[in-house]
């Protein structure tokens, strides 16, 4: 059974598809896909990246432009969001996170929206993400206290950790995925504690079929490849006391 906090250190939590499809990408399709979830997602907000060209001899100059990338939905608190692209679907959980049943039924609805739309003829990929921000209190605290998953340091390196910042690649098979998990410290708010962050990724390296059940089972494994992943990460100490794990007494 999977713990239960009452100070669960989650930031974001997201699912990302990656489409393949016989026909060019239409702009219109975000559109039709707002449509269907607008009344769960009213707040339209586009994202675009810059698009550099490079000038060659004798050419005029050419400007920056920015080009639309994808669409993004967001609900009215802005606890919620869905991101639409050329072959690509995100959903994303910002805050108040239901719990993994939860969150899947909604990603699963999402891709039914989409797929309804667009019509994509299979997945290139698909990944699953959770961001945690973890707040100790105190200044130069002793890692393997609170974590498992620590950097390495030779002896005599210096008087203490300043900073640093990891990430490991772990693949799976049955189906065959890639977990790339990251940590590292980060600025604190407060000059009394310690903040570090933990990404968890999970990529399909075959991606399953363009079936609901199918992507269901893809990533309710991969959820528990994740889940593992985060349990063994922290101390028992840190799960109960930073965490506060409940039904556990500090």
């Amino acid at each position: 059974m999977p713990r239960q906090y009452d100070s669960p250190p989650l930031v974001e939590a997201l699912v990302e598809f990656k489409f393949t499809s016989e026909q060019p990408w239409d702009w219109t399709i975000p559109g039709l896909f707002f449509g269907r979830i607008r009344d769960t997602y009213p707040v339209r907000q586009e994202k675009t990246l810059l698009n550099l060209s490079i000038q060659t001899p004798g050419a005029a100059p050419q400007e920056l432009r920015p080009g639309l990338e994808r669409l993004q939905f967001f609900s009215e608190d802005r606890s919620r969001l869905v991101q639409v692209g050329p072959n690509l679907l995100a959903v994303n959980q910002l805050q108040g996170y239901p719990g993994w049943d939860g969150f899947r039924e909604v990603v699963l609805n999402r891709l039914d929206d989409y797929s309804a739309e667009a019509h994509p003829t299979g997945l290139q990929s698909v990944a699953i993400r959770y961001i945690d921000r973890v707040v100790i209190p105190g200044n130069g605290i002793n890692l393997p206290e609170y974590f498992r998953a620590l950097p390495w340091m030779p002896d005599g390196a210096g008087d203490s950790l300043t900073g640093f910042f990891q990430t490991v690649d772990l693949a799976y098979s049955d189906p065959e995925m890639r977990l790339k998990i990251s940590f590292g410290s980060t600025p604190s708010e407060g000059a009394d504690t310690s903040a570090f962050l933990f990404d968890f990724e999970m990529v399909s390296l075959t991606p399953p079929a363009l079936d609901r059940a199918e992507i269901a089972a893809w990533l309710d494994t991969a959820h528990d490849r994740l889940e593992a992943g985060f349990d063994q990460a922290f101390t028992e100490g840190t799960h109960r006391t930073i965490f506060g794990e409940r039904g556990v007494t500090a």
